[in-house]
């Protein structure tokens, strides 16, 4: 079994069978890898260096790349569920569809990400840097992103009932059609969001700051913003 980049040249030429342990040999050469669909549920590397690497479709379930860098990767559709993607770069990486239910993103750098209908249900993306990212029907149901930044992320269509977005930076935030209902987003900056047909009921959205923020045909009944539903 072989890897190669995706120039075309090998980065390792093994007898072993296991992709795992390929990987593992070639750690610190990982940079453009052109595997995808790889299976590499439960693979450790931290620190590994994936940048451009082509994994679409590959299994990186339970897989501890915590202070990885994933930038500009093509991770379309993988599967991370509960994977430890911490302190991670992944930077204008494309992750359209893909399962990082579970995954613990803490402090991670998706700043200019494509995540647009991944599912992140329970995922942890506090203080994650997610400016400018494409969030448009993502499912963060129960998801942790407070601290987050937020500023100019698109959040059209995401399901975010329960979610924990407190103290959030979202100025320009982009919010047309979210399902916010029950969810946790005080103290925040959402100077300048743009909520179109959002559903919060039961929500908190109290001490928020919300200059040059627009609400049209919103829900707040039950929140602490009612009185902005009109």
């Amino acid at each position: 079994m072989s890897l190669k980049n995706r120039d075309g040249q090998f980065i390792v030429e093994s007898s072993e069978t296991d992709p795992r342990k390929l990987f593992d040999q070639a750690k610190g050469q990982l940079q453009g890898v052109d595997r995808p669909g790889v299976g590499l549920k439960g693979f450790e590397a931290e620190s590994a260096i994936l940048a451009k690497a082509d994994l679409c479709g590959a299994d990186l379930s339970e897989a501890k790349l915590a202070d990885s860098d994933l930038s500009h990767a093509d991770l379309v559709g993988v599967s991370a569920k509960r994977a430890d993607l911490s302190n991670s770069d992944l930077n204008s990486a494309w992750l359209t569809g893909a399962d990082l239910s579970g995954a613990c993103l803490r402090r991670a750098n998706l700043s200019g990400v494509n995540l647009h209908s991944a599912q992140l249900f329970g995922a942890d993306l506090s203080e994650s840097d997610l400016t400018n990212a494409d969030l448009a029907g993502t499912n963060l149901r129960g998801a942790i992103l407070k601290g987050a930044r937020l500023t100019g992320a698109n959040l059209s269509e995401a399901s975010l009932e329960g979610a924990d977005l407190s103290e959030v930076e979202a100025k320009e935030v982009e919010m047309k059609a979210c399902q916010l209902q029950g969810a946790l987003w005080k103290d925040g900056d959402w100077a300048g969001s743009r909520w179109h047909d959002v559903e919060a009921r039961g929500s908190d959205g109290s001490s928020c700051a919300l200059g040059g923020a627009e609400f049209v045909r919103c829900d707040f009944s039950g929140s602490a913003l009612n009185d902005l539903g009109a």
